[in-house]
């Protein structure tokens, strides 16, 4: 009798610590934006977290397997699964930028990186991983593009010499016509600070360093 009411209690406490891991694990997974992924050995999903599933507009159901995958961009899910399917296969960790359309129709960019699990004998039994937004990056990695596109064209098209000192990394960039002005083909000048100050008449340099250091 004892030994079973001591079975009993230890089932009981062993049941209360898996519901209390299991609470943690979804906590965890709810942190971090569209949280967290299990796959099988295979690739498959199993679980994804509650925010994810939201973002897919699916159940738990709906979303295992490879069935998520209906709520890619057309366009990205065969180069995906390729890449997925490598990293199945070979063991090697999954990182991978995915482009997700929510059930507003809006594209969200999102960061998926996860590793193989395995056995004492070094077998894969699952995948685990992580999901992370990145759309407001990936907006703004666009937006710094278009504005470099549009000053490299600004510096091309006119015939003003154009220098810039980036003071934090001591860097200096001179555009082509800065070059040429000073009788320099493209390839003959380098883009340094060095370069900048030989340039300055001797007479005018006390002058002009002073007036840099007092800004």
């Amino acid at each position: 009798q004892k030994e079973r009411e001591h079975l009993i209690t230890q089932l009981a406490q062993e049941k209360q610590a898996l519901a209390e891991s299991e609470q943690r694990y979804r906590i965890m997974g709810e942190i971090l934006q569209f949280g967290i992924w299990l796959t099988d050995a295979q690739g498959k999903a199993v679980y994804a977290s509650q925010s994810f599933l939201d973002l897919l507009d699916m159940n738990m159901e709906q979303m295992q397997g490879f069935g998520w995958t209906d709520k890619l961009v057309p366009e990205d899910v065969e180069p995906m699964m390729n890449k997925w399917m490598h990293c199945v296969h070979t063991g090697e960790d999954w990182d991978h930028e995915q482009r997700i359309i929510d059930r507003s129709g809006s594209i969200k960019t999102v960061l998926s990186r996860g590793r193989p699990v395995r056995d004492q004998k070094g077998k894969i039994t699952a995948w685990a991983g992580i999901h992370l937004d990145i759309t407001d990056r990936k907006k703004m990695e666009k937006a710094l593009q278009k504005a470099n596109q549009r000053y490299e064209l600004a510096v091309t098209g006119t015939e003003a010499a154009i220098w810039d000192w980036d003071v934090s990394r001591c860097k200096v960039v001179f555009s082509p016509r800065w070059k040429t002005m000073r009788g320099f083909a493209e390839n003959e000048i380098s883009d340094s600070l060095a370069e900048w100050k030989n340039s300055i008449h001797p007479e005018d340099k006390p002058r002009v360093i002073k007036s840099i250091r007092a800004h």
